[in-house]
């Protein structure tokens, strides 16, 4: 029982949920958990346009007590948690700069 696999990815039977799922081309030779894992990074909604908190330090040259530091005063930029790392959108970094130009002015 334990040496069996749980689930067959031969090639036949890869084909027969292929034409099961009415899938054809390229994602039909693929295995089904990655069949979506195409469009790593920018895709056309926007999603996947993220930066970890130590990529934007380094982008901004400050370390990254600085980022939580900012934060912890409400005026960092805003993120969210995957796991226990903390991610940033591209899109509000850069909402959150023109913020800080338009103060300093």
């Amino acid at each position: 029982m334990f040496g069996r696999r749980l689930l067959d990815t031969s090639p036949e039977r890869r084909s027969a949920l292929s034409d099961l799922l009415e899938v054809s081309g390229r994602y039909a030779e693929r295995d089904a958990h990655l069949r979506y894992m195409d469009a790593v990074g920018a895709s056309e909604s926007g999603h996947g346009n993220y930066v970890s908190l130590a990529e934007l330090a380094a982008e901004l040259k400050v370390s990254v007590q600085t980022i939580y530091d900012l934060r912890s005063k409400g005026r960092g930029p805003r993120g969210f948690r995957v796991g226990t790392q903390l991610r940033f959108r591209k899109s509000e970094i850069d909402a959150w700069v023109h913020r800080m130009e338009l103060a300093d002015e």
